[in-house]
């Protein structure tokens, strides 16, 4: 199964969820450009059983500005279940904590994530009965 979320949605969610405004900009099928203060480039890596291996790429002061956000952040990205690893300018996000999506993981699971035109789209597969 594939569900279609518009950017404009991703948006309001993260606007209305976490109060912060930011933009995306889809530049490929695995890329997008997240802006806020400064822009980055997020690359989906990997994906394993809800679980997304991200990639992201800074210029100069984009990387000043996201180790000091990683330091006020560190507290809740552990919250939300997401990973940050600076080294290998990494992050992995388990999407079984996102609120209102943890219930039909529980049925499903995210195995491909891409970007299209001014979409994400998710493609599940349902687990198997035990």
């Amino acid at each position: 199964m594939r569900l279609e979320i518009p950017i404009n949605e991703v948006l309001h969610f993260i606007n209305e969820q976490y109060r912060a405004d930011i933009d995306l900009k889809v530049m490929s099928d695995d890329k997008i450009e997240v802006t806020y203060i400064d822009s980055l480039v997020l690359a989906i890596k990997e994906v394993k059983e809800n679980v997304l291996f991200i990639h992201y790429e800074l210029d100069g002061l984009a990387i000043i500005l996201t180790g000091i956000a990683r330091l006020f952040m560190k507290k809740k990205l552990a919250a939300l279940s997401i990973y940050w690893n600076p080294k290998t300018k990494e992050i992995s996000i388990d999407l079984k904590k996102i609120p209102k999506m943890d219930g039909f993981l529980k049925f499903a699971y995210v195995s491909e994530v891409h970007f299209v035109s001014d979409s994400i789209f998710l493609t599940f597969y349902a687990r198997n009965k035990v």
